[in-house]
């Protein structure tokens, strides 16, 4: 008798773990899981970043390559910048004489430069560049699509 109790318990149990909960993401690529932000440069210079979280939206694994990304202005024209996949500074492991020619991919990740975002997981996303008269809305190209960045974003001045 406890042994068909404990099995019809964990049935229930099952049962009601798979249903409600989070639904499979059903959508085509990347979106922001909070509103970015965008800090300007303290001197009124042309220099910005833009922070953020994005999410996978699609129901496969996504990888975003740093390299890839660009800041686009509303002609699609891509701006100076450089971007990647970490919400804080990592330095390398190797000094600029002696970096191998290719990272290994342990590296990569460590530095925000290659990450692997599962269907309905995040990453945090920072994107620097250059708005030198760009034309607005602006949006990041990451290679296997765009996400839009919000014209209206909570702005802050760096020091």
């Amino acid at each position: 008798m406890r042994r068909s109790l404990g099995v019809a318990l964990t049935t229930v149990a099952v049962g009601i773990g798979a249903c409600g909960g989070e639904e499979e993401p059903t959508g085509s690529g990347l979106t922001w899981a909070e509103p970015p932000t965008l800090i300007r440069a303290a001197t009124g210079g042309p220099d910005r970043v833009l922070v953020g979280e994005v999410r996978n939206e699609s129901p496969e694994q996504m990888k975003l390559i740093a390299e890839k990304v660009e800041v686009r202005d509303a002609n699609g024209k891509a701006l100076e910048g450089d971007a990647g996949f970490t919400a804080t500074y990592a330095h390398g492991l190797y000094g600029a004489d002696v970096s191998p020619e290719r990272l290994p991919p342990s590296e990569r990740s460590r530095l925000g430069l290659t990450v692997y975002v599962e269907p309905g997981g995040t990453e945090p996303v920072y994107a620097a560049f250059r708005d030198r008269e760009a034309m607005p809305p602006l949006s990041l190209d990451y290679g296997e699509g765009t996400l839009e960045v919000p014209e209206t974003l909570t702005t802050e001045s760096g020091s």
